[in-house]
Formats: C-alpha cells, sequence, structure tokens
C-alpha cells in the first residue's frame, strides 16, 4: 500500500481568513479560502497554488479585499461567444427593436464570434480587441470583397461588444470592460458634395423623362432621407395646407424592404412645409399613377384606397420601391445630364445648403432634417452657416463703411 502523501500542517488563520500549506510532493504552496455559500448552505472555497507563500497570500488577500468591496468575481470557462449569444438573446432580446436586432446578430455573427468569440470572457484582454479591430480595418469584409471595414463599421462593433461586457460585469462575470482601453479609429468626414443651381436644373431636365422625377423634385424641396421619400404615402400629404408628414420609412429588416415607423421622436411626425411648384408636380404623378392603376386592371374602390393609405412612389407593378434601384435611376440620371456624380444622400446636403443660402436659421434646419439634437445640424453644416454670416457681415461692413466714414 503506497505511502499517504505528506503535507505541512496547515498554517492556522484567523476565522475567514483561509489556510495554507506546503505539499510535500511538489514544494507547491496551497491557499484554501472561503469565498461564500453554497445553495445546500455549506461553505465554498477556492484554492490557490504557488511556488511562494507570500505568491499564494497575495492572491487571497486580493480575492479578500474583492470580496470586502463587492468586487469580487468567480472564475468561470464562459467564452466570448458564448456570452454574446445569452445577452442578445436574453438580455437584449426585449430592449431593441427588431432592425436593431438583427444588425446586432448579423455583427456579432459575422465579425466578432470569428475573430475573438473563442477567448474566455475573463480572460480578454484589450490586446485582443486591439488586434481585432486592427486586422477588420486592413481587409475584414465579410463577404470576401477586398479592403476592410469602415472605421464607422468598427466603431458599431465596438458600441456592440462594449454593451455586452458592461452587461457582463453588471452581473459579476468579470471586473473591467477591456474596450475602454481600445483605441478606436477616427470617423473621417467625407467630403459634401451638393449640386449647384445650374446643375440642379440640368438635373431635373432630365428626371421629367424618368418615372421618379417627382420624387427627384420634392427631395430637392424637402431633404427627405432616402427611406423617407421611398415610404411616403399620398394621406401624409396636405396639398390644401402644402405640408407633408414625415412618418414612416422604407427600411431592409435581415434581407428584406419594410415600411417602418420612424425610430426616433426628433424624426416623428415632423411637418415640413411645401410650395405650390411641389404641389403642381405631385397632382401630375398622382394622375399619371392613376393611368398605370387601372392598366394593372385596378377597380375604382381598388385606386381610391391606394390614394388613401398607399405610397406615393411605387413600381411599374404597384410595388414597393427597391433603394438599390432607385438609386441605379439617379446615377443614371446624373450621367446623362452631365453633372458631377454624387449619392442620394447628397441631395438632402444640397437641400440643406439651399436653405441655409436663403436665410433659414439652424433651429428651423434642424427640424426639417428631422435631427435628434442641434448639435447634429450643427456639426454638419454650422461652417457653412458661419461663411454665410461672415460674407454677410463683410457686405453689411462695405455699405455701412461709406456712411461711417463721413462722421469719422
Amino acid at each position: 500500500m503506497a505511502d499517504k502523501q505528506k503535507t505541512r500542517k496547515p498554517k492556522a488563520r484567523a476565522n475567514g481568513e483561509g489556510t495554507m500549506f506546503q505539499r510535500s510532493s511538489d514544494k507547491l504552496w496551497v491557499g484554501r479560502l472561503p469565498i461564500g455559500y453554497k445553495p445546500d448552505g455549506s461553505i465554498k472555497y477556492r484554492q490557490f497554488t504557488g511556488k511562494k507563500q507570500s505568491d499564494v497570500k497575495a492572491k487571497m488577500d486580493q480575492v479578500k479585499s474583492d470580496i470586502m468591496t463587492g468586487v469580487y468575481t468567480e472564475p468561470n470557462k464562459i467564452t466570448v461567444g458564448e456570452w454574446l449569444d445569452t445577452w442578445l438573446t436574453v438580455t437584449m432580446k426585449t430592449a431593441l427593436k427588431n432592425t436593431t436586432y438583427l444588425s446586432y446578430e448579423t455583427m456579432i455573427k459575422k465579425h466578432i464570434k470569428p475573430e475573438i468569440g473563442g477567448y474566455k470572457l475573463t480572460q480578454l484582454q484589450a490586446a485582443n480587441v486591439q488586434r481585432f479591430y486592427n486586422d477588420k480595418l486592413e481587409g475584414g469584409r465579410a463577404d470576401g470583397k477586398k479592403g476592410g471595414l469602415s472605421p464607422k463599421t468598427i466603431r458599431y462593433i465596438n458600441t456592440i461588444l462594449h454593451s455586452a461586457l458592461e452587461q457582463a460585469i453588471k452581473e459579476r462575470v468579470i471586473q473591467t470592460n477591456v474596450t475602454k482601453a481600445v483605441k478606436l479609429p477616427k470617423n473621417p468626414k467625407k467630403e459634401m458634395k451638393t449640386l449647384d443651381m445650374n446643375e440642379i436644373q440640368k438635373f431635373l431636365d432630365r428626371a421629367k423623362l424618368s418615372r421618379y422625377y417627382a420624387a427627384y423634385f420634392l427631395e430637392i424641396y424637402t431633404g427627405l432621407r432616402r427611406g423617407e421619400l421611398l415610404g411616403l404615402r399620398w394621406k401624409d400629404v396636405d396639398m390644401k395646407n402644402k405640408r407633408i408628414k414625415v412618418i414612416q420609412q422604407l427600411i431592409k429588416v435581415g434581407t428584406k424592404h419594410e415600411i417602418r415607423e420612424l425610430k426616433t421622436e426628433s424624426s416623428q411626425n415632423r411637418v415640413i412645409s411645401i410650395p405650390d411648384e411641389v404641389i403642381s408636380v405631385l397632382k401630375e404623378h398622382k394622375s399619371k399613377q392613376e393611368i398605370e392603376l387601372k392598366a394593372l386592371d385596378r377597380n375604382d374602390i381598388q385606386i381610391a384606397e391606394h390614394f388613401k393609405n398607399g405610397l406615393i412612389f411605387i413600381t411599374e407593378d404597384a410595388k414597393i420601391v427597391q433603394p438599390r434601384c432607385f438609386d441605379r435611376y439617379f446615377k443614371s440620371i446624373l450621367k446623362t445630364a452631365k453633372v458631377k456624380e454624387i449619392r442620394f444622400h447628397d441631395m438632402r446636403h444640397t437641400f440643406a445648403l439651399i436653405s441655409l443660402q436663403a436665410g433659414a436659421d439652424i433651429k428651423t434646419l434642424q427640424s426639417d432634417l428631422g435631427h435628434e439634437s442641434i448639435e447634429t445640424t450643427l456639426d454638419k453644416y454650422g461652417h457653412v452657416n458661419d461663411e454665410m454670416k461672415k460674407d454677410a457681415s463683410d457686405k453689411r461692413s462695405q455699405l455701412l463703411k461709406v456712411v461711417t466714414s463721413k462722421s469719422q
């Protein structure tokens, strides 16, 4: 019968301080510390080992301090990927809108889990996350195309990971959020492109032959987001009082496009005034649409229902306009009109610039654009407004100089 393993007699410590002893087999020091209670009421212990007694004591003292200050978390084997799944499907399931939930799910599945999902949550370090972000910037597209993710996408991924780790801290799974130590890429500001008056005229002249002429015309006068424009209904237009209400939008949900209510209070139910020329173009568009609906064998009741609750801009077969197709039409008109190539979103910038040139104040512009805060409007267009104010000041100075010079 083998001899029993000999150990040094455990060193007695005060109640709750734990015990320490040195194993004779490998000469390692072993510490045993009570850290709480099990569900059955018995004491739960945590064990520590080290070559030096002082090292084991330091580990035990740190845990005791964490317990006393309420920041202690027990070691666990849960991975980053497992935690993200739990956080998304349990914690955030009812807290996020469906579109946001799907967006988070996609980012976690396509980007976060394949790269750092295998790390134990308690062992994840800022360097792991930083390397992950750096690699994604250089060549991390999930679709296999060349190039990396944009700084904006990296910052979005970090928002998701940061939120998930904050919840882990609240549930005492981890002590610190490593994303706080990560350096995020700056969002480079894209050069704002707009059409001048001459280019707008050329564009609209060519657009008259397009089925979406009324949409482009309305955009020039309202600066609606593309989704808001394509989600606009006939009942949202008050022709008598010359205004439109922006209530809903066309957005992508998974692989499909759906009509949804606007997501922020500043965007919901905003009202934009429209002039007579817009009313005239919309009435002409409505007449053409009625002819198209009749050609599709819609009866009078169905047509009346469409003009009561239906969308203003639809396809030839009366379906939702796909944003990609809408953009292709837009780009083709720009090309044939021989004006500079811009994104459709730049028409929104064009509207903003024209509004400021016409004397609109920043607060009014904020309301028309549906920005949640005036800081957003100032960040985008404040410099333009300042330049216009300076130009006005210079002109005023020139006019007054003639009078004031005589009094000097």
